[in-house]
């Protein structure tokens, strides 16, 4: 387990290293990807073990090994759950910002098309809204 963790982190620097001579290219973002992927793998085995691993138990708890594992991955799934509803409502409330400034942007949105020069000369012609 350790040789593919420490061969995870290998893959990950390495990754991130070679993906910074491309900038913004293609290429650098699929080499960013790829080390934030084996950067996560690396902290897969630690959390799958602390969720099947049991505590030392202090006498009384009667708690099975299974019971506390499966305790632990249920309370995950619940939290992921509750944040999957939190961002669902986010997203369900901003909606309406978003139509709102639609038509104001709508006005605007021609002149990304022209020319700048063209546009101030309409400017200082007083044509403002063209």
């Amino acid at each position: 387990m350790a040789t593919i963790i420490a061969y995870l982190v290998a893959a990950a620097v390495a990754a991130l290293v070679l993906s910074l001579p491309f900038g913004k290219t293609r290429v650098g973002s699929l080499l960013r990807r790829i080390a934030a992927f084996c950067a996560i793998l690396v902290l897969v085995p630690a959390i799958v073990v602390s969720i099947v691993r049991v505590p030392p138990s202090d006498g009384g708890s009667g708690m099975s090994d299974v019971g506390c594992g499966v305790e632990s991955l249920l309370a995950l799934v619940v939290l992921s759950l509750v944040a999957w509803a939190f961002l669902f409502i986010r997203n369900w409330l901003a909606r309406g910002r978003d139509r709102q400034r639609t038509p104001m942007m709508r006005r605007y949105r021609h002149r990304a098309d022209n020319d700048l020069l063209e546009f101030l000369d309409r400017f200082t012609n007083g044509d403002r809204d063209a």
